[in-house]
């Protein structure tokens, strides 16, 4: 199966299958990933989707996530944007 690879994050790498309903971001710091966690929940509140399961993982001193939506529909709408923190989303 052939690999969309698309930056979704300064500093991190992000795979997606197409047609998959899975984001993953590889090789993050801690700071990249609650960034990228923040962000991301943002997201789904403004576009009132379901929060996907998620996975964390060790590696290397760095971090894997995965996210799994519930469509490939929400996962690409996620993915199409960008995961900067959006004004007036409070983020620790």
């Amino acid at each position: 199966m052939k690999n969309d690879k698309s930056s979704l994050s300064e500093g991190s790498q992000g795979h997606r299958a197409l047609s998959s309903p899975v984001i993953e971001l590889e090789r993050l710091s801690a700071a990249e990933a609650e960034h990228v966690i923040a962000a991301l929940w943002c997201l789904l509140e403004e576009y009132g989707l379901a929060s996907p399961s998620v996975a964390v993982q060790s590696a290397n001193g760095s971090l894997n996530l995965s996210f799994v939506f519930a469509s490939p529909e929400e996962a690409d709408l996620v993915a199409s944007r960008s995961f900067r923190v959006p004004a007036g989303c409070d983020t620790p």
